[in-house]
């Protein structure tokens, strides 16, 4: 189970286009995707001549889909797709083609994409999906039927780095933007004419001098980082914009 706040529906559709041979459909279509309810439909029967023709079998059902759109509950899902190739449709004209299966990697959804040999995913045939767009069929796949398996599985990937002021945790360590210089040299948790005074006075070289006086980041504390944060202060264009 992963964390709800992670879940993003999305639909993919798989084509599988076998040879071009006379009026014959030659391209057959599935959808898979995630989502917060299950959406299924039902695998439309075979057309009277085809050269290819794809259907969705659920691991968990005896039943066929076109469709077959998974509920979130779970982080890791499997499709299996069957192909089922028709070499006695009339005016074949390469016995032994095989189907081209292609996808839109735009469309995958978050998470890992992986197309395996079977119905009982057993061999990889592409550990990325989204790294190609297509896979070539051929003779290890199997003969006039084959099977082929999709892996979803949902992944999170956190990367920490350097903290900068984003509003962000960068560096993971529970708190954001630690050490960044907001304008806030009095640290009351707003910017107040008392922060511009600090700035001044550290100007002047009468008072302490913050790190975070040099508010416009000019190297030096002038009385323009004064400025900066007046106008902070009164809601109008700042060098903190």
């Amino acid at each position: 189970m992963y964390d709800i706040a992670q879940r993003i529906a999305w639909e993919s559709m798989v084509k599988v286009t076998g040879q071009e041979a006379g009026s014959a459909v030659r391209v057959s279509n599935v959808v898979i995707g995630m989502a917060d309810t299950v959406s299924q439909v039902p695998a439309p029967g075979a057309p009277p001549e085809y050269t290819v023709r794809a259907r969705l079998k659920h691991p968990d059902q005896n039943a066929y889909y076109g469709k077959d759109v998974r509920a979130f509950g779970s982080s890791s899902e499997r499709w299996v797709i069957r192909v089922d190739i028709n070499d006695e449709t009339a005016e074949v004209a390469k016995p032994g083609y095989y189907p081209l299966i292609s996808w839109n990697t735009a469309t995958l959804g978050d998470g890992k994409f992986e197309l395996r040999r079977g119905a009982a995913a057993g061999g990889e045939l592409l550990a990325d999906m989204k790294s190609a767009h297509s896979y070539q069929t051929t003779a290890k796949d199997g003969g006039t039927t084959q099977w082929f398996s999709i892996v979803w599985t949902h992944t999170t990937s956190t990367t920490c780095s350097t903290e900068i002021c984003d509003g962000i945790d960068n560096n993971c360590d529970g708190n954001i933007d630690e050490g960044c210089c907001t304008g806030d040299l009095t640290g009351d948790g707003i910017i107040s004419p008392g922060d511009a005074l600090v700035a001044f006075r550290c100007y002047l070289v009468t008072g302490p001098c913050d790190p975070c006086a040099d508010v416009d980041k000019s190297g030096s504390t002038t009385p323009s980082d004064a400025l900066c944060l007046f106008r902070e202060y009164f809601g109008v264009p700042s060098c903190l914009d």
